[in-house]
């Protein structure tokens, strides 16, 4: 989503005259935001940044949340900022932006929680750091189904008679031409053209607000907390899926006479239910070109409640000549065929397998706390709603009491879901020393690679217990190191 300044990287920004930075702020605030370091915050975050943004916010959140990080270190790749905010200044919000951009600091609106103006361009900063042929920052922002991101123009907003109308006007058109001229400079906030066209197009006091799973995607937001995927899919909306994820399947890319390839049309096959019970569907996507048929294909795995996934396959069906009549390949052919080959791989939530233009308040899931998996990581709590058994070969045991040496309740089969009984950290037994320092990043007041690196160790190992109730309703103590989200 673009803000109005929102193409404005705060590195940027042309000089522009005294008068007009000062109204690029909201109505100054008389209290910096509110920075704090979390334990277990239900929804994964690390930090929490709420209150109004001021000049200087981004040296305190640097001072805390230091940069230094590298991709290279995996327990530092996921540091992630919670924002609740009405807004500030404009200009601390890109440099907030330029700030989590720089040190790889993802970015999220929990639920209930509101992100605006400001607080909405330093959102845009929200960035995960990867290695892949070097160092690589990639978009890494997301916001629950329940919470509001807007976005909207500057505010022109002086003391009266201070100065004149024209004087404050010039200053405006400048701001204004700035922002224009950025334009060719939008990649480095990661958003489209047209959604800074969108953005800029707001008027007064209203908003921009990313209110549908298709802006959320647009502004390459990841929805949490999304509700229950309904029971059927229809063939329609399995199209759209497939051609909202890979664009390059369908029609619309083939509509030049002159490209030398043709779209001959497209089909949807059912295929034989997963090993794990999910419905499967290929969408194919049919092109001619010099006489060879070649066929692209988008599996789509339906589980409900939560999951869905698409996988890209390229070339299913080639040399088979110019149809008069294609017609795709049978179930058979295509699951061998989807079998022995993954080109791509691809995933869409929940929400955007709802009805295009549904609201995000329409999708909330009616249950609280519900935390989807990307967000239950770097914490010593048991915060997400439900944990699978994994690392083991068929079971990991129910204790009565957290330790090794405590007596069996039970065995709990691998892959089978517990229910935490308390999703925070008063819902963990510390064995440790080391864990019950490392798992209170906020005792400190501050965050540092080392921190979180030991905090995601403890959370993989045999000191962190939690309890937890199986299907049946026995209730014991497992070991965190056996349980994902």
């Amino acid at each position: 989503m673009s803000s109005h300044k929102g193409s404005l990287p705060a590195f940027f920004i042309a000089p522009l005259p005294l008068l007009s930075l000062a109204f690029l702020s909201l109505a100054a605030p008389t209290q910096a935001a509110d920075i704090t370091i979390l334990n277990d915050h239900p929804e994964g975050c690390h930090a929490m940044l709420s209150g109004q943004i001021v000049d200087g916010d981004t040296d305190r959140l640097r001072a805390i949340v230091p940069p230094g990080q590298t991709a290279f270190d995996r327990a530092v790749i996921h540091t992630r900022l919670c924002l609740d905010s009405p807004g500030g200044s404009f200009p601390e919000g890109l440099d907030l932006a330029a700030y989590l951009g720089e040190t790889g600091i993802s970015t999220h609106v929990a639920a209930q929680d509101s992100c605006l103006s400001a607080c909405a361009l330093a959102f845009l900063g929200g960035t995960q750091l990867g290695a892949e042929d070097g160092l690589t920052r990639n978009r890494s922002r997301s916001m629950h189904v329940t919470a509001t991101l807007g976005f909207h123009a500057p505010q022109l907003n002086v003391p009266a008679g201070q100065f004149s109308e024209t004087v404050v006007g010039q200053a405006f058109d400048v701001a204004i031409r700035a922002s224009a001229e950025i334009f060719g400079s939008l990649e480095d906030l990661r958003i489209s053209r047209d959604f800074a066209l969108s953005f800029f197009d707001v008027a007064g006091q209203d908003f921009y607000f990313v209110d549908t799973p298709e802006r959320a995607r647009e502004l390459g937001v990841t929805l949490t907390g999304t509700g229950p995927l309904p029971e059927r899919i229809d063939h329609d909306r399995i199209r759209d899926l497939c051609t909202a994820e890979f664009p390059s399947l369908g029609p619309a890319n083939y509509q030049d006479p002159n490209s030398g390839t043709s779209f001959v049309g497209d089909w949807i096959q059912s295929l034989p239910d997963s090993t794990r019970g999910a419905r499967n569907w290929v969408y194919l996507s049919g092109t001619t070109a010099e006489g060879t048929l070649m066929l692209d294909a988008c599996q789509v795995e339906w589980k409900a409640p939560h999951r869905i996934s698409l996988r890209l396959f390229r070339d299913i069906q080639s040399d088979r000549g110019q149809w008069d009549d294609p017609q795709p390949p049978s179930a058979r052919f295509l699951a061998s065929q989807l079998s022995r080959q993954a080109d791509g791989f691809g995933s869409a939530l929940p929400a955007l397998a709802t009805p295009i233009g549904t609201r995000l308040d329409g999708i909330a899931d009616p249950r609280p706390g519900v935390t989807d998996a990307r967000v239950a990581e770097g914490t010593c709590a048991p915060i997400a709603q439900g944990y699978r058994v994994v690392g083991v070969q068929t079971f990991s045991n129910l204790r009565a009491n957290p330790g090794f040496g405590e007596p069996v309740v039970m065995e709990v089969g691998r892959d089978r879901v517990v229910v935490p009984l308390d999703r925070s950290l008063d819902g963990a037994a510390l064995l440790s020393e080391k864990c019950e320092e490392a798992c209170r990043p906020a005792d400190s007041g501050r965050l540092t690679a080392e921190t979180i690196s030991a905090m995601n160790s403890c959370a993989r190992s045999n000191d962190v217990w939690w309890k937890v109730r199986t299907a049946s309703g026995t209730t014991g103590w497992m070991s965190s190191k056996f349980l994902s989200p």
